[in-house]
């Protein structure tokens, strides 16, 4: 059941589906963080195995869905409950390295919206990508913000949410929109983000509907290159 906790100063939102082979592991990046000033908020959305259970012990909030309707609600979802002046989407087979928070959070000034960082990928992929500083224009081409970044919440208002309507992509609409409203981006050319590659991934859905989706990028942002 959600609780009332004072206001954080970070609330990490953890969409959950499905996750019990990898959530513990997530969580242990989250609780390894040298900035102790957090709180999970974690939504299961729909998982049929024990991840509610997992999440229902091991963090501050656990919120149900029966139903299952994809990361993007359920971000939202947990952001509705979230009271923090900055939040950290993270995903439930990803993880981040202890110092994540601390250094995000230094590179934030009162006009930053997003800060992120290098991330290394492994699973079916195995590389170290670097931290890329992006202005609105860059980021109509590519999108080179991982998922995974800091962001302020004033800033994540002041947009639409991130959209159910491009499923894999909603990350980068709304990085898009909050660069398009003047908020600026900061890094942390360290790799701090930790992403796991697989075949099932919404990413990899993403890329088998590509056209569609930006068909729909360009009705929602004019001059969309990407």
């Amino acid at each position: 059941m959600f609780q009332v906790y004072k206001a954080m100063t970070v609330d990490i939102i953890i969409p959950v589906y499905n996750a019990e082979q990898t959530i513990h592991e997530t969580l242990d990046s989250v609780y390894a963080q040298t900035f102790k000033d957090f709180r999970i908020i974690a939504v299961d959305n729909g998982s049929k195995d024990g991840s509610y259970d997992i999440i229902r012990h091991r963090c501050h909030d656990a919120i149900r869905w029966h139903e299952a309707k994809g990361p993007a609600w359920a971000r939202n979802a947990g952001l509705h409950f979230s009271t923090a002046e900055f939040f950290l989407p993270l995903d439930a087979d990803d993880m981040i390295e202890p110092t994540f928070l601390e250094k995000t959070l230094d590179r934030m000034t009162k006009q930053t919206g997003i800060v992120s960082t290098g991330m290394i990928r492994f699973g079916l992929c195995r590389d170290y990508i670097r931290a890329k500083k992006r202005t609105f224009e860059e980021q109509m081409k590519s999108n080179e913000i991982p998922i995974t970044s800091l962001v302020r919440r004033e800033a994540y208002d002041r947009t639409e949410g991130y959209q159910e309507c491009v499923p894999g992509w909603e990350d980068w609409e709304l990085w898009i929109s909050i660069l398009e409203d003047g908020w600026d981006h900061k890094i942390v050319d360290e790799p701090l983000f930790i992403y796991r590659c697989h075949s099932t991934g919404m990413n990899a859905q993403a890329n088998d509907h590509k056209g569609e989706l930006r068909q729909k990028m360009i009705q929602m942002h004019s001059g969309f290159q990407g």
